[in-house]
C-alpha cells in the first residue's frame, strides 16, 4: 500500500501544478486578448472621430463665412420679408454611436472631442431655431443678429474641431503609427459654392 501512495501523491501534485500553470496561463492569455481588443477599439473609435471631425470641418470650409455673413445680413436689412434658408442640420452619427463608450479613450482625447461635439450639438439646436416660424416672423435686426450668432457658432465649431482633430491625429500617430491623409485645408475666405453653410 505504501508503494501505491507515493506515486498517487506525486501524480496528484503534478496534476495540481499543471492545472495551476494552465489556469495562470489562461488568465494571462485572456487578459492579453482583452488588452489587444481594447487597443483595437480605442484605435477604431479614434479613427472614426478623426474622420467625422475632418468631414465636418471640410463641409464648412467650402464657404467664405465673412462674405456670406455680409451678404445675408444685407439681404435681411434690405428686404423685411427675406429669411435665409438654413439647411437642416444632419445628425452627428459617429458621436451618437460612441458616446456610451467614450470613457475608453485617453483623457487627452476625451476633453477636446467632447468640446467639439458639444459645439456641433449647440449648432444643431440653433439651426432648428433658424428654421422655425418664430425666426421668420422676427424683425430684420433680430434676424440679422441671430444669423450672425449662427456664423459665430460655426467658427467656434471649426476651431474646436481643429483642436480635436489635431489631438486625435497626434494620438493615432504616436500610439499606432497611423497618419491619416489630410485634404488640403481651404481657407475661411474661400468663395465656395454660394450656398448657405
Amino acid at each position: 500500500m505504501e508503494l501505491w501512495i507515493g506515486p498517487a501523491l506525486t501524480a496528484a501534485l503534478i496534476s495540481g501544478v499543471v492545472t495551476c500553470i494552465g489556469w495562470f496561463f489562461s488568465t494571462w492569455q485572456n487578459r492579453n486578448y482583452e488588452k489587444i481588443r481594447r487597443a483595437e477599439k480605442v484605435r477604431d473609435v479614434t479613427i472614426a472621430i478623426a474622420a467625422e471631425i475632418a468631414h465636418n470641418i471640410e463641409r464648412f470650409a467650402l464657404y467664405d463665412l465673412n462674405a456670406h455673413l455680409i451678404e445675408i445680413t444685407n439681404k435681411i436689412h434690405n428686404d423685411v420679408n427675406f429669411t435665409p434658408l438654413v439647411p437642416r442640420y444632419r445628425t452627428i452619427l459617429i458621436f451618437d454611436q460612441i458616446i456610451g463608450t467614450i470613457e475608453i479613450l485617453p483623457h487627452d482625447l476625451i476633453v477636446p472631442t467632447l468640446d467639439y461635439f458639444k459645439a456641433e450639438y449647440v449648432l444643431q439646436l440653433f439651426v432648428d431655431d433658424l428654421r422655425s416660424d418664430a425666426y421668420r416672423e422676427r424683425e430684420p435686426l433680430k434676424k440679422a443678429q441671430m444669423y450672425e450668432d449662427y456664423v459665430v457658432m460655426i467658427r467656434d465649431a471649426i476651431e474646436k474641431g481643429k483642436i480635436a482633430k489635431e489631438a486625435t491625429m497626434t494620438y493615432l500617430k504616436r500610439q499606432y503609427g497611423i497618419k491619416m491623409l489630410d485634404k488640403p485645408e481651404v481657407p475661411l475666405n474661400h468663395k465656395g459654392n454660394g450656398g448657405t453653410p
